[in-house]
């Protein structure tokens, strides 16, 4: 007996053919299928998901540290360069029994261009990492080109000396002197400790 879908009707499943049965059982049976399958995988799904995209960072990450591992080598070397160039300027870093020869220097330099001398004092020591910084303040009299001068071969010394500060100002009575007062600021180091750079 033949029969056609536009003729069943849902009302009346029980009277239809055995073959139109078994296709809607198979209908709805899959569709149970895959709606049970989505509740049951979707957990899944989202975590597959997730798990890929740490995949791809992980592998990002991996590739990251592969050239980080593959430089190691020249970043070694470069590490010994610092090292060693750090070691050379330490040694132009003077010690304690050297900060005379400094106030000699300055001394030197002040009668070379002509200074009068107002003062010398040094200020509160700064502890550092691997040195001390002894700041000094000069004050000296002269003219404008000599204390220019006096200012650029104090920090061409073979110490590492930094000018922080320089005040100019004219003296008080102008009919007694015929030059500027200077207020300097100086900083000069002290090296502490050689064993702060010794090789690990």
């Amino acid at each position: 007996m033949s029969w056609s879908f536009h003729e069943l009707e849902f009302e009346q499943v029980e009277q239809w053919p055995a073959a139109a049965k078994s296709i809607l059982f198979v209908l709805v049976s899959g569709i149970l299928c895959l709606a049970g399958g989505y509740v049951f995988l979707v957990d899944d799904w989202s975590r597959w998901q997730q798990s890929q995209q740490q995949e791809g960072e992980l592998k990002r990450t991996l590739m990251q540290k592969a050239r980080m591992a593959a430089n190691l080598p020249a970043y070694h070397y470069q590490t010994e360069q610092l090292h060693q160039q750090l070691q050379t300027l330490l040694t132009h870093l003077p010690s304690k029994r050297e900060t005379a020869r400094i106030l000699n220097d300055i001394s030197a330099l002040a009668e070379r261009n002509q200074l009068k001398l107002a003062g010398f004092q040094w200020q509160t020591e700064q502890p550092l990492a691997f040195a001390t910084e002894l700041p000094m303040r000069i004050q000296a009299q002269g003219t404008y080109h000599q204390l220019g001068h006096f200012i650029a071969q104090l920090s061409a010394l073979p110490d590492i000396v930094i000018i922080d500060s320089v005040e100019l100002a004219l003296p008080d009575t102008l009919a007694t002197s015929q030059g500027l007062n200077m207020e300097l600021l100086a900083k000069t180091y002290v090296y502490q400790t050689e064993e702060v750079f010794t090789e690990p």
